[in-house]
């Protein structure tokens, strides 16, 4: 948590916090840990050189966090073995 609030990203409150909430709903595909927040940071930074995210509403980014989450969560090939391990439930 500690590397994910000390990120750019979450000096905007609705970005952070549609991370926040975007992992929440996901519960139940992944772990809620810091694997689940480097990743979405690592992915938010980015998108962040291809679309102006601070723009973004909080709900856009939830949306946006469970899509990804969603991605990975079947495209498992995508992360490395560690973050697989550390992020994707089952």
């Amino acid at each position: 948590m500690i590397a994910f609030f000390s990120s750019n990203l979450t000096n905007n409150k609705d970005i952070a916090l549609g991370i926040i909430e975007g992992i929440k709903n996901r519960n139940d595909k992944i772990v809620n840990n810091r694997w689940a927040y480097l990743i979405m940071n690592k992915y938010f930074n980015a998108m962040g050189g291809v679309r102006i995210i601070d723009i973004m509403t909080r709900e856009e980014i939830k949306k946006e966090t469970m899509k990804y989450i969603d991605y990975i969560v079947e495209n498992p090939e995508l992360l490395s073995l560690e973050e697989r391990k550390g992020i994707i439930k089952g």
